[in-house]
């Protein structure tokens, strides 16, 4: 058994040596390497859609992950110098360790672990005891005893043992549970070693290649910052892709998304670092081009039977995408902010963030989701109140831009105000507009007729994020958490709702309240409400509040029939009755059953009798022959013809009809085509119907409605009832 050296207790673990059988031996090396069945961790299988297994699958990987786990357990169990030993020299060791974070299921999928105990339970073991392994390799000093010294950067770097890649997998997969730990192992590791900060700077590069891939992959033009875009080369049709190809294009998008915006929030050094680069950009580019184009193929899943169930799941994970997107693209822009206003710079820089923000002006898609979320004239009041020297026409040139480009109002008017307080210092009235606070809005009564079209506006803004849940649902958590759309989306997809709206269906529809009924004295003032009154001849009382009408009333009013009474005298001037009291009757009436009925003679008043103008026309050629005109010898020949071409007011209908034969044949290039006949009957029932099997039968009822109110117009139209 082997006993440390004494006089080496206090020496780092790179310098201690430990006596086995009387000779010194390096307390890091190979010699103390134990071999290990090398088990990796592989996915958990998935069950069929009948919740069932595979036979023997389901057993298979839980005897491997028990492996797995029990290596886990036995590497914690090792002394400090035998652990480094073993993950240093190790073949396998540590390659075991790694591969849970290429095959487990970071924060934003884990609802793809399958829904069983067992499974879940075993993977859960294994999801705590990797994190412990990586805190031990991350951590430089234990004890006062068990420490690395000054080569503990060199040895995480040239064994591979830590890298980039692999410190942002870490904060995918823990980075939400156990983010202020994950901060101070991934601050030492980059102190102890700065060759991590120039990796992670040519790593952007490659990130910057994943964005401009994606991009391509939708749209066929990669991502050009910084460079001016002819509108012949800029991208017009979005590319189709296949529903596996979407898929896998969706969960790449995501896990990009979101690996980023947590290792940026993890280790805020990283977000100066990407600011640098001007990543804002390409963030907003991807965003603007190739999500709207993958949530458009998106919705086409929803049209077809076989990938309708795809449509939920791929839709919110895009949703989860463009909400670490807009987190990322937040979290660099407050770095570089936090840099500005930092006591380290006497004379803070804006000129950083101007230029960011206007080249993302470009991307109006993405500058609306982001101003929503994060309103950018709040930043640009914070750079004026605390860089009293920058350029004042660059401001009022952003915000005017950003006001045509979210095509809504600003408030460009306080800002300007704002910019002419704090270059006068010794103005006294511009002490409250420096503070650059709006004039409190009137606030509405949730449920009011007032409030209707606002309420939509924040549930539809909710939706367009979230569009899987229902508006009842999405209004209930807008009331808990005081109408803010961009609250309770971080809420949901962060799934800190209370318990409370966790428990409601998520596709509770939303019902209006009932508006209340404005009173009409409310509407007029007191004048013209008489005169209203006076000229319907209204017979009601107007009151507040909603009527309701009793049975009684309702029946006195059908039962009311004094109506007749003055339509009697108009029926009367038009001769069609005489008087309603004559022509009702309860008893059946076989006046009609034998023929038309007799329609009475309306005495007309004397009128004055009016030549058609047709004839005025054949008159007054007939009156101009007569007046001194002489006709020729053919008409003098033939007087009858002169007679009829001057009174040939109407065209012989065959001579019209042939004409019109002749003009439509010498015009027809192609016989019509077959009436087409309508499928109205479809598939059996139960099947399934197409579209145009629908569509038929809608137009089919359509046109037969048409034609019985027709028939039934007709019949009106002859007095038949």
């Amino acid at each position: 058994m082997s006993t440390l050296n004494n006089k080496s207790l206090y020496k780092p673990l790179e310098t201690l040596t430990i006596k086995i059988n009387g000779e010194s031996v390096p307390a890091l090396s190979s010699y103390f390497v134990q071999p290990r069945p090398s088990v990796a961790f592989s996915t958990p299988p998935r069950p069929n859609r009948n919740g069932q297994f595979v036979m023997g699958v389901k057993d298979s990987w839980l005897h491997n992950m028990e492996t797995y786990k029990s290596n886990l357990e036995w590497l914690l169990g090792l002394s400090h110098h035998e652990f480094w030993s073993q993950i240093v020299y190790g073949s396998d060791t540590w390659d075991s360790v790694i591969s849970f974070l290429q095959e487990g299921y970071p924060f934003y999928s884990i609802d793809h672990l399958p829904d069983d105990e067992h499974i879940t339970l075993v993977y859960s073991q294994i999801y705590y005891l990797v994190f412990n392994v990586f805190k031990r390799a991350m951590t430089r000093k234990e004890s006062e005893v068990n420490f690395i010294g000054k080569k503990y950067g060199s040895l995480l770097y040239n064994y591979t043992i830590i890298s980039v890649p692999m410190m942002i997998d870490i904060c995918a997969m823990y980075g939400h549970r156990f983010h202020d730990e994950l901060t101070e192992m991934i601050a030492s590791v980059f102190m102890a070693q700065p060759l991590y900060a120039k990796d992670l700077e040519s790593s952007i590069q490659t990130i910057k290649t994943a964005f401009s891939l994606v991009q391509e992959k939708f749209t066929g033009q990669p991502i050009v910052a910084g460079e001016i875009t002819k509108l012949s080369d800029a991208p017009r049709v979005a590319k189709l892709l296949s529903v596996s190809e979407l898929q896998d294009v969706v969960f790449y998008i995501l896990d990009i998304a979101a690996s980023l915006a947590t290792f940026v929030d993890v280790f805020e050094a990283a977000a100066l670092v990407l600011h640098s680069h001007k990543f804002e950009i390409y963030i907003a580019s991807l965003y603007e081009h190739a999500i709207p184009s993958a949530v458009q193929q998106i919705q086409a899943c929803s049209d077809n039977n076989e990938t309708i169930y795809l449509y939920f799941t791929l839709m919110f994970k895009m949703n989860n995408a463009r909400f670490f997107f807009i987190k990322l693209f937040r979290l660099c822009v407050q770095a570089s902010l936090n840099s500005m206003f930092s006591k380290s710079q006497e004379v803070p820089d804006s000129q950083a963030y101007f230029d960011v923000v206007t080249e993302c002006l470009g991307c109006p898609i993405f500058m609306r989701d982001y101003h929503a979320k994060y309103p950018i004239d709040h930043d640009l009041d914070a750079i004026a109140s605390n860089c009293p020297e920058f350029d004042n026409i660059k401001y009022n040139f952003l915000l005017e831009s950003l006001t045509a480009c979210l095509n809504k109002p600003t408030k460009s008017g306080d800002s300007s105000h704002k910019i002419a307080s704090n270059s006068k210092p010794n103005n006294t009235d511009s002490s409250s507009a420096s503070q650059g606070e709006a004039p409190p809005k009137a606030s509405v009564p949730v449920g009011t007729s007032g409030d209707t079209d606002g309420i939509f506006s924040k549930i539809f803004e909710v939706r367009d994020c979230l569009p899987h849940l229902g508006d009842g649902f999405i209004f209930k958590c807008l009331e808990h958490y005081n109408m803010s759309p961009s609250v309770v989306i971080n809420a949901i997809l962060e799934d800190t709702l209370p318990e409370n709206l966790k428990k409601l269906d998520h596709e509770l529809p939303y019902i209006p309240p009932e508006e209340e009924h404005t009173p009409i004295g409310r509407i007029y003032n007191s004048e013209e409400y008489d005169e209203m009154c006076h000229d319907l001849s209204l017979k009601y009382t107007a009151h507040e509040g909603k009527k309701r009408r009793h049975e009684g009333d309702l029946m006195d009013l059908l039962n009311d029939k004094s109506f007749y009474k003055e339509c009697e005298s108009r029926f009367a001037q038009l001769g069609i009755i005489e008087s309603l009291d004559d022509v009702y009757d309860d008893e059946y009436d076989d006046t009609y059953d034998d023929g038309e009925p007799p329609v009475p003679e309306v005495e007309e008043p004397d009128r004055k009798f009016v030549l058609p103008r047709v004839l005025q026309q054949a008159r007054r050629k007939d009156e101009k022959y007569e007046s001194g005109s002489e006709l020729s010898s053919a008409e003098e020949e033939n007087p009858e013809s002169n007679q009829q071409r001057s009174l040939n007011f109407c065209e012989n209908p065959e001579d019209v009809r042939e004409r019109y034969q002749q003009k439509r044949l010498a015009t027809m290039k192609r016989p019509p085509p077959p009436p087409s006949r309508r499928d109205v009957v479809g598939n059996p029932k139960g099947q399934g119907q197409d579209k145009e099997v629908l569509r038929n039968r809608q137009q089919k009822t359509v046109h037969k409605n048409a034609n019985r109110k027709k028939a039934a117009a007709f019949k009106k139209s002859k007095g038949l009832f």
